[in-house]
C-alpha cells in the first residue's frame, strides 16, 4: 500500500498521517509527531508488525492502539500468514499476481472495483522489496499491550483463526462478513472517540442534564458511598482531582464527606461554576491529557464517574493516574461496561467500545494499586415511549458517538424499532462498575 487509498480518511479534532513502505526499516515518526499531544495508532495487516517496533521505542504521547486484521506474528504458521503461502506469494509475485492478492483481500468484486478507483501507486519492484523486508523481520509474540483488535471473520489473507490464536479473548472483536480489506473509516469513526463531539453534545447538555441522568446520579451515589466506606474517618488529602465533573452531580456527594485542601476540577466541556464549589480550580480540557500536567506523587485522590467510557484508552489513563499518585493515594472510579445501551446498538448498529470491569481491575492491580473494593451493577431506566428514551440519551449527551446524518439516522431508527412493552412503555439498560484502589 501507500497513502493513496486512504487519502480519505479524516477524523474532527486529528491530523491523519499514514506510514508505508518498510522496505528501509521503521519510517522516523517521532520526530514529525513530536508536536501532537495526542496520538492514536491504527494499524492494518502487515502494519501491525510494523507498529508493534514502533510502539515499543517511541516516547510520543500514545493513547489508543488499534489492530486490524494483523498480528505481531505476521509470517507464522499459527499465529499469522503460514510461512509457505508467504513463501509462494513472495517467490511467484508478478504484476498478475498482485491483482489476484489485491482481489482476495477485497473479497468481493464490487470491493474490488471500489479499490481500483484509488489504486496504490507503487511501482512492483517496491511492493517486492517490502515484502522481502517483512520476510527479514522476526514474528513477535504481544511484544505491546494492544487497546483493541479487530478480526475479520472472511479475511482470505491472514486466516481469521491465525489471527484468533494470537489475540486470544482479551480486547479483541470479531468482524461479522469482513475481508481482509477493511473499511479503515468505519474503524475510526467507531473506535476513536471524537473529542470534539462530545465536548459539543456534553455541552449542549448542560441544562437538560440534571433531572435526565438518574442512572448517572446512582452511579455517582454509589461510587461516593464506596468510597466513604473504604477510607478511614481522619484521612486528608491535599490534592484532590475529579475528571469528567459535569454538573457536579459526583462532587456534590463527596466534598461533604472528606476533607481536602486542594480540589481540582476537569471537564472536557464547559462547567456552571455556580453548581461547583467556590474554591475549586476549574480545568476545562481532555482529561487524558490533562492529567499528564500533574506531576508524579502530587496528587492524593482521583475521582471520576460516568465518564471513563469516553476516553480513547481508559487503561492508559488508569496508568497515567497511578503515577501522579502519591504513596498512600486513592482512586474511585465508576464506569459504563459492555451490555451498556444494549437495546439501542442491536437497532442501529452503533455503540461505544465501553471498558471491560475485569480488564479495568486487572490494570490497577498491575499499576501499582491495591484494590480496596470493586462491584459490577446494572441499572433500568423506564420511559413512558420510545420517544421519552431517545429524549433520555440526547439530554444527557450519551449519543455523542456519531455527527449529523449517521446520527439523525440511528436516531429514527431507534424510534422506530425500540421495544415496547404493552402499555406502550420501554427500558434502556445501563451495565455499570466502580473500583476503589490504593497506592502502595
Amino acid at each position: 500500500m501507500d497513502a493513496v487509498p486512504f487519502r480519505s480518511l479524516a477524523k474532527p479534532g486529528y491530523d491523519v498521517i499514514v506510514a508505508y513502505d518498510y522496505s528501509a526499516g521503521e519510517p522516523a515518526l517521532d520526530a514529525r509527531l513530536a508536536r501532537y499531544r495526542e496520538v492514536v495508532v491504527v494499524a492494518w495487516s502487515f502494519g501491525v508488525r510494523a507498529a508493534a517496533d514502533f510502539l515499543r521505542s517511541t516516547h510520543l504521547p500514545v493513547s489508543r492502539t488499534i489492530a486490524v486484521n494483523g498480528t505481531e506474528s505476521h509470517i507464522d504458521d499459527r499465529n499469522g500468514i503460514p510461512e509457505a503461502i508467504f513463501r509462494g506469494t513472495l517467490d511467484g509475485l508478478s504484476e498478475r499476481t498482485v491483482e489476484k492478492f489485491r482481489r482476495r483481500m477485497c473479497g468481493s468484486a464490487y470491493a474490488y472495483s471500489r479499490f481500483c478507483e484509488r489504486l496504490p501507486e507503487r511501482p512492483f519492484e517496491s511492493l517486492k522489496a517490502e515484502l522481502e523486508a517483512f520476510a527479514a523481520e522476526k514474528p513477535l509474540k504481544h511484544s505491546v499491550p494492544w487497546s483493541l483488535a479487530l478480526v475479520g471473520d472472511s479475511d482470505m489473507i491472514i486466516p481469521t483463526r491465525n489471527q484468533l490464536n494470537f489475540w486470544g479473548e482479551t480486547n479483541r472483536r470479531i468482524l461479522r462478513d469482513t475481508p481482509h480489506l477493511v473499511d479503515l473509516q468505519q474503524v475510526i469513526d467507531l473506535y476513536v472517540v471524537d473529542k470534539e463531539l462530545v465536548a459539543s453534545r456534553f455541552g449542549r447538555a448542560v441544562k437538560s442534564y440534571t433531572g435526565n441522568a438518574a442512572v448517572q446520579e446512582e452511579c455517582a451515589h454509589r461510587l461516593s458511598d464506596a468510597l466513604v466506606a473504604n477510607i478511614s474517618e481522619t484521612s486528608s488529602f491535599d490534592n484532590v482531582l475529579e475528571v469528567g465533573v459535569g454538573q457536579g452531580t459526583l462532587t456534590a456527594f463527596y466534598t461533604p464527606k472528606i476533607r481536602y485542601k486542594e480540589l481540582y476540577l476537569c471537564d472536557i466541556a464547559p462547567m456552571d461554576a455556580t453548581a461547583l464549589p467556590a474554591a475549586a480550580h476549574l480545568i476545562q480540557g481532555d482529561a487524558e491529557l490533562e492529567i499528564l500536567r500533574f506531576a508524579p506523587g502530587s496528587l492524593d485522590l482521583i475521582l471520576s464517574s460516568s465518564a471513563l467510557q469516553w476516553f480513547n484508552s481508559p487503561p492508559e489513563f488508569i496508568r497515567n493516574a497511578a503515577t501522579r499518585l502519591a504513596p498512600g493515594g486513592v482512586i474511585a472510579l465508576s464506569y459504563f461496561t459492555p451490555e451498556t445501551l444494549t437495546e439501542v446498538s442491536s437497532i442501529t448498529g452503533i455503540s461505544l467500545d465501553y471498558p471491560s470491569h475485569s480488564t479495568l481491575v486487572e490494570t490497577v492491580e498491575r499499576s501499582g494499586l491495591k484494590p480496596l473494593t470493586h462491584a459490577a451493577y446494572r441499572l433500568q431506566a423506564d420511559f413512558d415511549s420510545p420517544l421519552g428514551a431517545l429524549r433520555h440519551l440526547q439530554s444527557t449527551g450519551v449519543n455523542a458517538i456519531c455527527r449529523n446524518g449517521s446520527a439523525n439516522r440511528a436516531a429514527l431508527k431507534l424510534l422506530r424499532n425500540l421495544p415496547a412493552q404493552p402499555d406502550g412503555k420501554c427500558s434502556l439498560t445501563y451495565a455499570a462498575a466502580y473500583i476503589i484502589a490504593k497506592k502502595i
